[in-house]
């Protein structure tokens, strides 16, 4: 139990890391939007979103997946430099541009604030997250946004129509309630039980979701994207421990964890997206936009060609070790290192690690977030 506890805390730190890629303007006005929408806006009445022409400001919470490497105390975004700092396209766990980069390069003079922290759940109290160290989470993420961007003291003009707030959580959470499951998968009525208790504490983790956005509505937020997490049963980490749980407990165990795993991802998108139209019912002149990031990443799976990608399944173990030792990866990675990643680019493996999606994946995710805020 020892070593399962100090696993549980180590794989964490994995997700401290960041990286550097450059690239250029991806997301093409001439591709048809229509084509590209997955998830539409939910539907109300009169907002402040006046289209997306219009905004000239994104605001960004979430974990590794999205952050950028941003800091309040450097360089603030501008239209030179979109992302503040450090420069485009920022320190990202892509290899490369993020769908946060990819999506601000999408309209001249749109600029981003990133508060997006790597391994950000959205509730340390909830899940007792506190025992894998100081992770940032959504409210502390927020406050930093009201020391930073309100008040006499705001260090960035913007308004309640010309901003976009944009959170990406859940893929943290879910790690942590699998890690704290497995060791209790003693038979097929546990991971029943698992299954149950995951759900009611999902309802706990969007209550507090739902509470931070409403700070930020009354901060002056009107326009809200709630971005699902990628397709939890497909990360390489997850797949780890679900082969853990079958060594440990026997292949009857590991073979229910993984679907109840799924179900429970399953369960924590769907509520986000009811609770999302609910919050614009009950928040006059506010408008929510929702994307299920876990149906853009099924469709990379069952096509993988068209994205670019020759591995869907894994990471190469070479391109992993250059993410963990330098910051600012090599660009092109060595030869020596592409040999060793079966001559592939780091773009035709879907992960970079256990975690992570390559830049590829975050290019056609900002597509369909762009997509949205286009129809």
């Amino acid at each position: 139990m020892k070593s399962m506890k100090a696993l549980n805390q180590c794989v964490f730190l994995a997700l401290l890391v960041k990286g550097f890629y450059d690239s250029g303007n991806v997301l093409a006005h001439n591709e048809d939007p229509v084509e590209l929408v997955h998830k539409s806006s939910l539907d109300g009445t009169t907002t402040q979103y006046s289209g997306f022409g219009r905004l000239h400001r994104l605001f960004v919470f979430g974990d590794s997946i999205s952050e950028t490497g941003f800091s309040t105390n450097g360089n603030t975004p501008s239209a030179q430099n979109p992302l503040g700092n450090p420069d485009f396209p920022g320190n990202t766990t892509a290899w490369g541009m993020n769908w946060v980069g990819a999506l601000v390069k999408s309209s001249k003079g749109l600029v981003t604030w990133n508060f997006a922290s790597p391994g950000s759940p959205v509730d340390n109290n909830v899940l007792n997250a506190i025992r894998f160290g100081h992770l940032r989470d959504f409210a502390e993420q927020v406050s930093i946004f009201k020391r930073d961007c309100t008040g006499s003291g705001a260090k960035v003009d913007w308004s309640s129509s010309d901003s976009l707030f944009l959170s990406m959580y859940g893929q943290i959470d879910l790690n942590i309630l699998m890690l704290d499951g497995l060791p209790l998968l003693t038979n097929i009525d546990a991971v029943a039980a698992f299954e149950k208790n995951a759900k009611a504490t999902i309802e706990k983790i969007l209550h507090s979701y739902l509470q931070n956005w409403e700070q930020l509505y009354g901060l002056g937020a009107r326009n809200f994207f709630a971005i699902t997490p990628i397709q939890f049963t497909a990360v390489p980490f997850s797949l780890k421990y679900v082969q853990l749980a079958i060594d440990q407990h026997g292949e009857p165990i590991g073979d229910a964890f993984l679907p109840a795993l799924g179900r429970v991802a399953a369960n924590l998108n769907d509520r986000l997206a009811v609770l999302s139209s609910a919050f614009q019912e009950t928040h006059r002149g506010s408008k929510v936009f929702f994307m299920d990031a876990t149906a853009l990443m099924e469709d990379v799976i069952a096509n993988p060609s068209l994205f670019g990608y020759h591995k869907v399944d894994t990471f190469c173990p070479t391109y992993q070790n250059l993410r963990y030792i330098n910051s600012q990866y090599p660009d092109p990675p060595t030869e020596a290192a592409k040999l060793a990643c079966s001559g592939l680019d780091v773009g035709q493996w879907l992960w970079l690690d256990e975690h992570h999606p390559t830049s590829p994946f975050h290019v056609h995710l900002a597509k369909r977030l762009y997509a949205v805020l286009l129809a």
